[in-house]
């Protein structure tokens, strides 16, 4: 009977708190586990709400950032195809003398 007792009270002190200040019945201690259940399952509930949310919201701020990466990269390209352009040596097949001088 003894084992029993010990049992009873380290499932009252696991479900109800150690140190309690009052040694409940097997029955009340389903009842509080119970609701402490409830309770506990409302704020698991509450933060996953959140980080949900969250979640959603860097998600956008991600595809924001990645939409404005992509248009950077576009016009880096243009400036590198118009800085070829300006930096490419003449052609090879053109004619030095149909250049015009240095001085027009």
């Amino acid at each position: 009977m003894a084992g029993d007792a010990t049992r009873f009270v380290a499932k009252c002190e696991k479900y109800c708190g150690v140190g309690s200040t009052r040694l409940y019945t097997e029955g009340e201690c389903d009842i509080l586990n119970s609701t402490m259940s409830e309770e506990r399952l409302t704020e698991v509930e509450s933060s996953l709400a959140f980080l949900e949310r969250t979640v959603h919201e860097l998600s956008d701020v991600v595809r924001g950032q990645y939409d404005e990466i992509d248009r950077l990269n576009g016009k880096i390209q243009a400036v590198e195809g118009r800085l070829n352009q300006v930096e490419s040596p003449e052609p090879a097949d053109a004619d030095p003398q149909m250049e015009k001088p240095p001085h027009y």
